[in-house]
């Protein structure tokens, strides 16, 4: 396959001018540029303009078809035959075209099957956080991170309850200065209809280490480990832990910046929440 060829070939037709030539006027090669074969592995993702490649390729290849004259993501990754580079192209053409959270997260939504490396992922929740905003009342951003037991836990799966979400890391001095606290406000708070959901950002690689931490210090309630500063350090703005977050019922915010346990403040915050 002379993807290459087929890249600057297309890119040829589309070079701005005063006019482009007729479609009759075409060399013959442009009608056997579209291949069910091709496109079906990530191989050019190696090659220098291999992240415009595939898009350049199935915009031009839905184009012709004749099926759609107004763009589509739908329609022109069906011209791809490889999650990752319909990936690749969803993050350089659609989620580019974003301008709200709702939009980002309509397609996270629908796309996120597509984003299935590391380096992807990161470029998406990049676009992502700069549309978030993190005023009172707006829907939480939601978060995906493995409990102990490697489990998937989600802040949506939590709608119905309040949540408070705990931002800390093993190696934190005033996040460990928080435990007592913490542990003395879930006892308060026990039966009532309040989730607590440590949030680490250890990384990966210390994953033991976290778990052997979580075993000393006998902590409580749901734990996850987020790999770093990663997706909801970078929706919530968070620059410095430990980080104290209230969601209602509704997965709406009612605080990203809330006191910490040592404060009476979070306590009435949550019965507040909970009388509502």
């Amino acid at each position: 396959m002379d993807y290459s060829t087929d890249f600057y070939a297309l890119l040829f037709l589309a070079t701005p001018r005063d006019k482009h030539p007729e479609k009759f006027m075409w060399p013959e090669y442009y009608k056997h540029i579209a291949s069910p074969q091709k496109y079906t592995t990530d191989v050019v993702s190696q090659f220098p303009e291999g992240v415009r490649m595939p898009g350049v390729y199935a915009e031009f290849t839905n184009r012709e078809s004749g099926e759609k004259e107004r763009y589509n993501p739908d329609d022109v990754i069906t011209f791809l035959h490889n999650d990752h580079l319909i990936g690749e192209y969803l993050q350089n053409n659609e989620f580019r075209r974003y301008r709200s959270y709702e939009q980002y997260s309509a397609g996270m939504e629908k796309y996120s099957k597509y984003f299935v490396t590391p380096s992807l992922k990161a470029r998406i929740e990049a676009l992502g956080a700069p549309l978030y905003d993190t005023k009172a009342g707006s829907p939480a951003a939601d978060f995906t991170y493995p409990d102990v037991e490697g489990n998937r836990v989600s802040l949506s799966d939590f709608k119905g309850k309040v949540v408070l979400v705990d931002v800390w890391a093993t190696w934190c001095g005033p996040c460990r200065g928080e435990i007592p606290h913490l542990k003395k406000l879930e006892e308060e708070m026990h039966g009532k209809d309040v989730v607590f959901l440590g949030v680490s950002v250890d990384e990966v690689k210390d994953k033991q280490k976290w778990i052997e931490f979580i075993k000393k210090e006998g902590l409580k309630g749901i734990q996850v480990l987020a790999d770093g500063w990663s997706k909801i350090t970078k929706d919530y703005k968070i620059t410095g832990i430990p980080r104290f977050m209230v969601f209602d019922r509704r997965g709406n915010i009612v605080s990203v910046d809330a006191p910490r346990p040592s404060k009476p403040e979070l306590k009435k915050m949550l019965e507040a929440e909970l009388n509502k």
